[in-house]
Parts: C-alpha cells; structure tokens; sequence
C-alpha cells in the first residue's frame, strides 16, 4: 500500500480536485493508495513540513514533483505544477509506481506532524525568522482589516491594482511574490477581501504597468489598473 500526504491550507481550492485525481489515477493503476489530508496552519509549520504550496503531495513521504525535491521555498501560497493547480496524472502515476527514496530525501524522517532532520536546527531557525519577517505586513494588514497604502519613497509611484481570482491567503501571497519581483517596484501590499493590490514603483509608465498585468497572469489572476477604466469612462 502507498501511503499518500496531501498537504494543503484551509480554503486551497485544488486540494479536492487533486484527491479525486490520485484516486482515479491509483483506481486505475490497481494500487492501493492510503490518503491522508495534511492541514498546514502557520509559516513554521510549513517550514517544517517542507510546504512547498497548497497542495503538496507526497507519496511514501517524496513529492511527486522530480524537480521540487531539492526546494526550500517553503511557506503558504498556492502551488503550480507547470502552470496548473495540481500535479499531472503522469507525475502521480510515476510516484505510485516508484518504490525508492532519492538521495534528495536521505536522513528525513516523517513521525507524525513533525519533521526531523538532524544537524540542521540552525538553517531551520534561519528560515523561521526570514520568513517570519517576510509574512510580518501581510498579517499586520489583515488584523487592520485591510492594507494600509505606503507612502511612495523618493520619487515613486503608488499603483492601485486590481486583482481577480484570488481565492486565499495563499493566493494572495503568491500575487505579492510575483509583484515583487517586478522590475522598479518598490514594495506591495495585497488585500485578499478587497482583492487588490497597492504598488510603488519607481516610474508610473505604461511598461511597468504592462509587466505587473504579465506577473500576475503568470500565477494565474488577472489584473487591471481602476482608474484607467474610470479615464475611459470620463472620455
């Protein structure tokens, strides 16, 4: 029998959908599959249990990922599987149908909720607190009942941006990674409830408004800038 994780946050709208696609898929493998959903609740849970997204899922304790095996960036956000929500049927027939541990996963040992990987308690602490920094605004922002907008440092730009198909926290920090990474953006906030977004920038111009749209299409939402709907109004 395999034993299958499904690791996921509450409100992960692919985790259903990936359960009922490993058990066809096992149906039709004629192998016995032992399905066991995995709630990750905080940050440092997600560390611990090697959270790559929402779902994660692992076989005889491997994800069925080849190439996620050797990642670290762990935490709560949506997880893509060459752009889709889930993991192929091909990826998880290949892991239902493997017997061995890579040497990726060597000295990892699942007992219970907790991961145990010795010599490592340092680097673990380290990406903690990183993340602990990292998530530190959103949740701020969320306890405030929405996002506060930051002042434009220097001679930036503030950028309302409207995001639609953000369903979860995960969700949301997936469109605040993605924004980030943007080229002349300065810093994001995102508000999953009013499903929009604050960006400074560092110029206000049509090509960084274009690669802000691309990132969050990227992740799978689609973004619009308000009051340029609202100038096309007016005219």
């Amino acid at each position: 029998m395999k034993k299958v994780e499904v690791l996921y946050f509450a409100g992960c709208p692919n985790c259903e959908p990936t359960v009922q696609r490993i058990r066809g898929v096992a149906s039709e493998l004629q192998i016995e599959a032992d399905i066991t959903f995995v709630e990750i609740t905080t940050p440092d849970e997600a560390v611990r249990r090697r959270f790559l997204g929402s779902p994660t899922v692992l076989v005889d304790g491997i994800d069925v990922e080849p190439e996620a095996r050797m990642r670290s960036d762990f935490g709560m956000a949506c997880r893509w599987y060459a752009g889709d929500g889930m993991p192929s049927r091909e990826m998880i027939a290949a892991s239902l149908q493997s017997a061995t541990r890579p040497a990726c996963c060597a000295g990892i040992r699942h007992e219970g909720r907790t991961l145990r990987i010795k010599g490592w308690t340092p680097v673990w602490l380290l990406s903690v607190l990183a993340l602990a920094i990292m998530l530190f605004p959103y949740y701020v922002g969320q306890v405030s009942g929405g996002i506060v907008p930051p002042n434009p440092p220097g001679n930036g730009e503030m950028l309302r941006v409207a995001i639609s198909g953000m369903t979860c926290e995960g969700c949301a920090m997936a469109a605040k990674k993605k924004l980030e990474a943007v080229p002349s953006v300065q810093s994001v906030r995102v508000s999953l409830s009013k499903q929009e977004a604050i960006v400074v920038a560092l110029e206000d111009e049509t090509f960084v408004r274009q690669r802000i749209l691309t990132a969050l299409g990227n992740v799978g939402f689609t973004g619009s800038f308000p009051e340029e709907s609202n100038d096309s109004l007016a005219r």
